[in-house]
């Protein structure tokens, strides 16, 4: 499938919750369905579960491709 047929939901908000007895974080995602317009509904992932080393895992990634995206032009690769 080509990027531009990939169908793309745009983020609205999130949720997140420490779980400290269980050393994890949960996690949920609201977004809209493609084409998102500001009237568009508002539709909620499941609620994610997240160690503490996932966690740090997924801030080093997600801080690198923010890394990246600042240095170019465009933002998708």
């Amino acid at each position: 499938m080509k990027k531009d047929q990939v169908p793309v939901f745009a983020v609205t908000g999130w949720e997140f919750h420490n779980i400290k007895e269980h050393d994890a974080m949960v996690m949920k995602l609201h977004f809209a369905k493609p084409p998102a317009t500001p009237d568009s509904k508002q539709l909620e992932t499941p609620v994610l579960s997240f160690t503490s080393v996932q966690l740090s895992a997924l801030i080093s990634s997600l801080q690198a491709k923010l890394t990246d995206l600042q240095k170019t032009e465009g933002g998708l690769h």
